[in-house]
């Protein structure tokens, strides 16, 4: 029985069985399947091959020969890189809470397989980094109303110019800022100066309605003096003339007929004392 054993394992362990096998192990560890939206880096006894695999069944030589390094090259990846538990110093001395997170996708999969290793780690510093620098530049009240957009753009363009100068073979899609706000330990005296430069505008503002109501007002009484002003002057200076006529007249009336311009002059001052009213005791 042992003997018809050995005979049995010795027609199974035939040369060209093994060369199959040999042949099949190969085939599988040679055999690489790269998904949609990846990339292979080939590397062939340690160093990367300039061609990449695209999508779908290569046959390559198994490791240690040549490895293949599958990248997701479509994906979009996201690094948060601030929260609101760290406050931030602005433009104005001012301070401020941020919560911002950077999109990127790999543009090169060989530089990105062999660049840095800890790549999210560095852009998040990187982000951080643009972050602080961005924020010493502008004020806290441009951040909380409309600088969100220009600050997102600022940090994208300063981490894309340095990820391009490292050639760590990533494109930064946007950077997002979800949100900006003032740190829990000053927002009290944050909203007090709110409330006091509300209450400043409510006080500008009533003034200037006054102003506006009180302006037409004393303008027209101003036009109204004036043009009375100038009619009484207009009038004195007609009574004035009409007096110097008068004496004008008895003036000459007086050097022709001395008499008789007395007596006249002496009736009328008679006739004038005599139409005023007698007072009744």
């Amino acid at each position: 029985q042992q003997s018809h054993l050995n005979q049995r394992l010795h027609s199974q362990l035939k040369p060209s069985h093994w060369v199959a096998a040999l042949v099949l192990c190969f085939a599988a560890g040679g055999l690489h399947t790269i998904p949609s939206g990846h990339e292979g880096v080939v590397e062939t006894m340690g160093e990367a091959q300039e061609n990449r695999l695209t999508a779908g069944l290569h046959l390559r030589f198994p490791p240690p020969i040549e490895t293949v390094h599958i990248i997701d090259v479509a994906g979009i990846r996201q690094v948060d890189f601030s929260n609101s538990q760290k406050p931030l110093l602005c433009g104005d001395q001012s301070m401020v809470t941020a919560e911002a997170s950077l999109h990127y996708k790999v543009l090169d999969a060989t530089h990105f397989t062999y660049g840095i290793a800890q790549i999210e780690a560095f852009l998040s510093a990187e982000a951080q980094t643009a972050l602080v620098r961005a924020l010493r530049q502008t004020p806290q009240e441009t951040l909380l109303t409309t600088g969100k957009p220009a600050l997102a753009a600022q940090i994208q363009q300063d981490v894309q110019e340095t990820a391009k100068a490292l050639e760590l073979g990533v494109q930064v899609q946007a950077v997002h800022i979800q949100g900006i706000g003032v740190p829990l330990s000053v927002q009290d005296a944050f909203l007090d100066v709110i409330s006091a430069s509300e209450e400043q505008a409510a006080i500008i503002n009533k003034a200037e309605a006054y102003a506006a109501a009180a302006l037409p007002v004393a303008l027209g009484e101003a036009s109204a003096t004036h043009h009375r002003s100038e009619a009484r002057a207009l009038q004195i200076l007609r009574h004035s003339e009409a007096q110097s006529t008068l004496f004008q007249a008895y003036l000459e009336g007086g050097q022709k007929a001395p008499t008789l311009t007395r007596d006249r002059l002496s009736m009328e001052h008679l006739a004038h004392h005599l139409r005023k009213p007698v007072i009744k005791a």
